[in-house]
Formats: C-alpha cells, structure tokens, sequence
C-alpha cells in the first residue's frame, strides 16, 4: 500500500526521514553540577527545568549520574539527579520539532501540519540501548572519534543496609550510567536514607531487592 508523503531509506533499506515520524531537535546544552548525596543532612543532587512539549535528556562526562525522577508542572519539566561522587556533566536537551529553526533547507510536514523534519535542526541522532551489569561496574566502548551522551531511566534498584552512629540505616540506591569518550560504565548512586528497625534486617550489610542491571540509552552528540 502507498501513501502520499516522502520517506527516505539507507542504502540497507532502513528508514532514514519519514514525514509521519517526528525528530527531536536540540534546544539546549550546558554543564550542570551534580553533588553526591549527603547521608548526614539529606542533600545533594541537582536539577534541571526546562519548558517544552516533550523534553528527553541526556548527559555526557562527569560522574556516575542517576536520574532519579522528572516532574512536570505547567508545561516545565524538571530532572532530579544523583551523583555517585560529585562532579559536572554536559547535559544536552531534545524535544520535538515545535518551528523551523532556519528559513532554509528541507522541511516536512506530517498530515495535520506538524513539522516532523527540519534539515537546519541538531537532530537526535540514535546509537542504541544497551545493558549493562551495575553490580559488576559493567562498561562498554563504543567506536571511537565520536562524542556521546547517556540517558537512562533510574528506579529504586535496591536498599542497602549500613551502620552509622550506632544506628541501622538503609540506603536507597539507584542504577547510574556515564560516558567517557567511548567508555560507557554504568554503577550506583545513593539518592536517600532511612532509619531501619533491626528486626527487619538479618544481614545489614546486604543489599535488598536488588536489579542486576541497567538500561542506557546512547546518542551520538559529535559537533553539538
């Protein structure tokens, strides 16, 4: 069956630009410190806000970040971060195609007069989605001679208990990924604490309902 439109395919046959699918485009980039949490006074972490229709973040160098939660309250979305230790990161921001970026170039249009495609636009560019093993400080190298970015949709992974002050406490830990220039690692980041009752902790030095793993999604950021 044919359709009215323009697609475009690679030389493999794969889908290249369709006017049916949007493409993200790049509407800011910047550094952001990210603190490790602070059992003691609760503190730590960053965020990030920013007004858009559909905002998806990714993050490059720096530390092992957890992104632990996004909130979004009148059309601004805001990132809640953690850190395994405290450092900066390059964040960098995609969200649809909201108008031409440039009164030239290649623009397509879905049926309903959404622009989906702006050639004058720093598109998205996907890589892949990878697993890896936190509980191992699992990594990966991708090719080199490029610049990427990390994402990943952090969850309570698991609790681990920990003696402070004669008291049993429980961390809360969440998956965390980094990128260093082809280098992917992917670890943990503490983002709270709570007192725990003994009695409900047989080993206190044991993780609880843990997950092995951690999802990351990759884009290529090279030029950005």
């Amino acid at each position: 069956m044919s359709r009215a439109g323009l697609s475009i395919t690679r030389d493999n046959g794969s889908l290249q630009i369709d006017d049916m699918f949007m493409t993200y485009r790049l509407i800011a980039k910047g550094s952001v410190y990210v603190a490790e949490f602070n059992a003691d006074t609760g503190s730590g972490g960053a965020t990030l806000s920013i007004t858009g229709k559909n905002p998806t973040l990714f993050l490059s160098g720096g530390p092992l970040v957890a992104i632990i939660g996004k909130t979004v309250s009148g059309g601004v979305h805001t990132w809640k971060l953690m850190a395994k230790t405290s450092g900066t990161a390059t964040y960098y921001i995609f969200d649809e195609q909201a108008s031409a970026d440039s009164g030239f170039g290649l623009q397509l249009f879905d049926e309903s007069g959404r622009l989906t495609f702006d050639s004058s636009s720093k598109l998205l560019r996907f890589v892949g989605s990878y697993q890896l093993a936190w509980a191992s400080d699992d990594s990966l190298t991708l090719p080199s001679g490029r610049t990427y970015a990390v994402s990943n949709s952090s969850t309570v992974i698991g609790i681990h208990g920990t003696i402070r002050g004669g008291m049993i406490m429980s961390l809360l830990l969440a998956s965390s990924v980094r990128v260093s220039g082809s280098l992917i690692e992917a670890g943990t980041s503490v983002f709270g604490v709570i007192p725990q009752d003994p009695a409900y902790m047989e080993n206190p030095q044991y993780y609880y309902g843990r997950a092995d793993t951690v999802f990351t999604n990759v884009i290529d950021v090279t030029g950005f």
